[in-house]
C-alpha cells in the first residue's frame, strides 16, 4: 500500500443530481504495483472486491471510505461510480491531458464541444466528463494517438468532485459524444478474472 497518496473525496453538494443519487457507488483504495498506481475496488471492511458487488449510495460509500481512512490512518481510500447496464450515466475519461496547469488541445476541444459536468482526476493530469445517457460496456477510442475511455455498462471512475472551472453544473445528453467516439472505438473491454484470494488492505502497526 502507498500511504503517501491523498485521495480527494467529493462534496455531494457539488455533484449533479443524477450522479449523486445513483445507487451504484463503491469504495476503492490506491495500490502501487511497480511504478504504476492502481485503483482497487474494496468492500466496507477494506478487502478487495468485485466491481459487480457491494454497490451503495454515495452517503454510505463516503462513510465507508472515511472509516477506512481512520482505521488505517491513511487517505488512500476513495469513492467511485460503478457503471452498469441501465445506470443512465456515461463517463468519458481523458487521461494525461493537463501538464503544468495547461490543457492539451484535444482536452480543450472536448470541453468546448461537449459541455457537461466535469472534474479533475485523482492525479490532476486528466479529466472525467459525465453525461446522461447509455453506452454498452466500456471501450477505448484512439484519436490521433490519444486514448480516450468511454464508460456506460461496466468499469468504474474514481470521483474526486474537484470541479473544472467554467463547466456546467449539470450532466448533458451523452448522445453526441457517443456518436462522435463510436468510429474510433477499439475492441470490447473484458473484465479481468477475479483474484483467487481476497487480500485485505494492510493496516498500521
Amino acid at each position: 500500500m502507498d500511504d503517501s497518496i491523498e485521495v480527494p473525496l467529493p462534496d455531494p453538494d457539488q455533484l449533479p443530481g443524477l450522479l449523486r443519487d445513483s445507487p451504484h457507488w463503491i469504495t476503492w483504495f490506491v495500490e502501487r504495483r511497480e511504478d504504476k498506481i492502481n485503483k482497487v475496488p474494496c468492500d466496507r471492511a477494506g478487502y478487495t472486491a468485485s466491481m459487480k458487488l457491494g454497490h451503495m449510495t454515495l452517503a454510505d460509500a463516503l462513510k465507508s471510505a472515511l472509516r477506512l481512512r481512520k482505521v488505517h490512518r491513511a487517505a488512500r481510500y476513495g469513492v467511485g461510480i460503478q457503471f452498469t447496464d441501465g445506470c443512465g450515466i456515461v463517463g468519458v475519461d481523458i487521461d494525461k491531458a493537463i501538464a503544468d496547469g495547461e490543457r492539451a488541445d484535444h482536452l480543450a476541444w472536448f470541453l468546448e464541444t461537449f459541455p457537461t459536468w466535469a472534474e479533475f482526476s485523482v492525479s490532476g493530469t486528466g479529466v472525467h466528463q459525465f453525461f446522461a445517457g447509455s453506452f454498452p460496456g466500456k471501450r477505448v477510442a484512439k484519436i490521433d494517438g490519444r486514448k480516450i475511455e468511454i464508460f456506460g455498462g461496466t468499469g468504474f471512475i474514481a470521483v474526486t468532485g474537484r470541479v473544472i472551472p467554467d463547466t456546467p453544473g449539470v450532466m448533458a445528453d451523452g448522445g453526441p459524444v457517443v456518436e462522435m467516439l463510436t468510429p474510433f472505438l477499439g475492441p470490447v473491454y473484458q473484465l479481468p478474472p477475479a483474484r483467487p484470494v481476497s487480500v485485505r488492505s494492510s493496516g498500521t502497526s
